[in-house]
C-alpha cells in the first residue's frame, strides 16, 4: 500500500505543530506501509499558487492520497475513491461573514469534502463545526486526534511538589482568536511575569502596555527545544482561546508539568480534560478569577499537574497511528 499525506508550505514564522505530527505519524507506520510526507510547493496566497498547488498534487497522487488542513482545496482534481481529507478546524468560517464565509465554505471546506471518500477531524469541537456550517450527517466523520511530538514526551517531567510557583506566565499564540487583549486586562495589577510566543500586533501591546504588564515576546521561530525550554521557565499556560480546532499547547503543558488556564468552550474541554482550570474566554473577570485561583490555591495545582501527566497519555503516537492504518486499508 503506498499513501502520500499532503501538507501545506508553512510560513516561517508559523505554527509548525501539525507537519510534526504528521512526520511521527509517518515514523510509527513506514515499516507497515509505503508511507511519504509531501509538502506543496506553494504558500497559500493568491489564485496562481493555489492553483499550482492543485495541479501538484493530482501529478503526484498515488493509491491512497491525504490532504491535510488548510491546502484542503487541493483535492479538487484527485480521486475521490483514494481520497482521506483531515480537517483541523473551523476557524475561518466563525471569523468571516458574508461572500468571504460563503467562498471559504465552498473551496475549503464542502467541495473537498465531496471529493473525499473518508474526512477525518481532529475533534469533536471540529466535527460539530463541520455539522453546524456544513449540514453533513455525525457519521461521515472520523474523530482522530493528533499528538504532539515525541520530543515532548521524552522531556516529560517528574512531579515536584516542592517547585516553587513564580508566576512565570506562557501564552503560545498571536492570532485574532488566542484572545491576547482580554488576557491582558484580566491581568492588570497581578504582579507577574509574561512569556508570548508569536508576534503581538499594535492592538496587543497597547493592551500589554495599558495593563502594565511586564511581557516578553518572543517573535522568532523557536526550535522544539526551546520551546520546551520555556515550558520549563514557567508555572501556568494561559490558553484562554475564543475558538480552537485542538490545542496541542495543552498536552505539551501537561508534559511539562505547569498548570493550565483554557476555555470552556470549543475543543479545549475535550483535550484538557480535568487538568486545567476553565474560564469563559469572553469575560475578562472569569480569566481573571481563574489566574487568581491558580494562584492562591497550592494544593489545586499539585493535583491539575498530577491529572495532566494522566491525561498526556490520551494522546500517544501509536494508537493514533494505528487509527489511520486502520482507515487507510478500509478504502
Amino acid at each position: 500500500m503506498r499513501v502520500n499525506i499532503f501538507i501545506r508550505n508553512p510560513y516561517r514564522l508559523g505554527n509548525f505543530s501539525v507537519e510534526i505530527f504528521y512526520k511521527e505519524l509517518i515514523d510509527e507506520l513506514e515499516n507497515k506501509i509505503d508511507i511519504k510526507l509531501i509538502r506543496v510547493p506553494f504558500k497559500n496566497k493568491g489564485i496562481i499558487p493555489r492553483l499550482l498547488n492543485i495541479l501538484y498534487c493530482a501529478i503526484n497522487q498515488v493509491e491512497i492520497n491525504h490532504v491535510v488542513g488548510d491546502i484542503s482545496y487541493c483535492s479538487f482534481l484527485m480521486n475521490k475513491k483514494r481520497l482521506v481529507l483531515t480537517i483541523l478546524d473551523c476557524v475561518s468560517l466563525h471569523r468571516h461573514k458574508g461572500i468571504k464565509k460563503h467562498l471559504l465554505k465552498l473551496f475549503l471546506f464542502k467541495i473537498p469534502i465531496l471529493k473525499s471518500s473518508k474526512v477525518i477531524a481532529i475533534s469533536d469541537a471540529t466535527k460539530n463545526d463541520l455539522i453546524h456550517f456544513l449540514d453533513i450527517k455525525e457519521n461521515d466523520f472520523k474523530v482522530i486526534p493528533v499528538s504532539v511530538s515525541k520530543t515532548f514526551f521524552n522531556s516529560k517531567i517528574n512531579f515536584n511538589s516542592t517547585k516553587k510557583f513564580n508566576k512565570n506566565f506562557l501564552i503560545i499564540g498571536t492570532a485574532p482568536n488566542k484572545n491576547i487583549e482580554r488576557i491582558a486586562n484580566a491581568l492588570k495589577d497581578i504582579d507577574c511575569k509574561l512569556s508570548i510566543i508569536g508576534k503581538l500586533n499594535s492592538s496587543q501591546k497597547t493592551e500589554l502596555i495599558k495593563s502594565k504588564i511586564n511581557y516578553k515576546e518572543i517573535a522568532y521561530p523557536l526550535t522544539e527545544n526551546q520551546i520546551i525550554n520555556e515550558f520549563k521557565k514557567s508555572d501556568l499556560l494561559i490558553f484562554c482561546s475564543e475558538l480552537e480546532g485542538f490545542g496541542m499547547p495543552i498536552i505539551e503543558a501537561n508534559l511539562m508539568g505547569i498548570n493550565i488556564l483554557t476555555s470552556n468552550i470549543s475543543s479545549m474541554p475535550y483535550v484538557a480534560s480535568d487538568s486545567a482550570v476553565y474560564v469563559d474566554p469572553f469575560d475578562i473577570q472569569s480569566i481573571r478569577h481563574g489566574i487568581v485561583r491558580i494562584i492562591d490555591n497550592g494544593e489545586l495545582r499539585d493535583k491539575l499537574i498530577l491529572k495532566g501527566f494522566k491525561n498526556s497519555n490520551r494522546f500517544l503516537i501509536k494508537p493514533i497511528a494505528d487509527e489511520h492504518l486502520i482507515l487507510y486499508k478500509s478504502l
